[in-house]
């Protein structure tokens, strides 16, 4: 097994969404196509699976949160090719423009 980090900002030249300054990065294990979260973090720009990739969350949780110049744009994790798949994963967020829907919803 392969221990590999894995940092937002690097993942984020594959990103359509453009690049953004990682709140924190993300740590996975690498074993052939499945990455496995190796703890909780926090990211505020997508995480791109290549294509074929499982992320494997093994039950801790990536929080999405806004970057600093903005509000979180795209998917908190997205394919980067033609398949790829996210199992065991808990996926939260603290956005402004989450709490602003929430907010508005209840109203």
């Amino acid at each position: 097994m392969m221990r590999r980090v894995w940092p937002v900002a690097a993942l984020l030249l594959l990103a359509l969404t453009g690049p953004a300054e990682a709140a924190d990065g993300c740590l996975f294990l690498e074993s052939g196509n499945t990455w496995t979260l190796d703890s909780d973090c926090t990211i505020d720009a997508s995480i791109v699976l290549p294509d074929g990739v499982t992320l494997d969350g093994a039950h801790h949780t990536i929080i999405a949160i806004d970057p600093a110049n903005g509000a979180f744009r795209g998917g908190v994790i997205v394919n980067g090719g033609a398949s790829a798949s996210v199992t065991n994963t808990v996926i939260s967020a603290l956005m402004e423009g989450v709490r602003d829907f929430v907010f508005r919803a209840l109203a």
